[in-house]
């Protein structure tokens, strides 16, 4: 499986041979409520293995990362992919470390930083 199986899969563009960052490049129709049910549906499906999960991860990162800048704090499906990144994170300590940006202040952050911290530092704890 692979990126072009989970475009197939949930009918999105696969991108070309200029493609570079699949996940950043998804055109904004696709970074919709509606379509972020879709990848947390998918992202809980067994079908997808590590690889195909970290993608579907980074998306649904990068998508909730904008609902917040949209101050859409107390969303539901926000709650649901930070959920599942904290269930998961053995598969996504790299995603982890990306978000957190433990150098920067937070003023200097993505809007997901400081709940990403929150998960990496539970993780410390355990």
């Amino acid at each position: 499986m692979s990126i072009n199986q989970l475009a197939m899969d949930l009918g999105l563009p696969e991108g070309d041979e200029y493609t570079q960052d699949w996940v950043y490049e998804l055109p904004e129709s696709y970074r919709t409520k509606k379509w972020l049910e879709k990848y947390i549906q998918a992202y809980s499906n067994d079908k997808y293995n590590t690889f195909e999960k970290n993608e579907l991860m980074k998306l649904m990162l990068d998508i909730i990362n904008d609902f917040l800048i949209k101050n859409s704090k107390k969303d539901d499906l926000i709650r649901k992919v930070l959920t599942l990144l904290s269930d998961n994170y053995q598969i996504h300590l790299q995603l982890v470390e990306h978000w957190s940006l433990d150098d920067d202040p937070l003023e200097d952050c993505f809007e997901l930083t400081p709940a990403v911290r929150k998960i990496r530092d539970n993780i410390l704890i355990k």
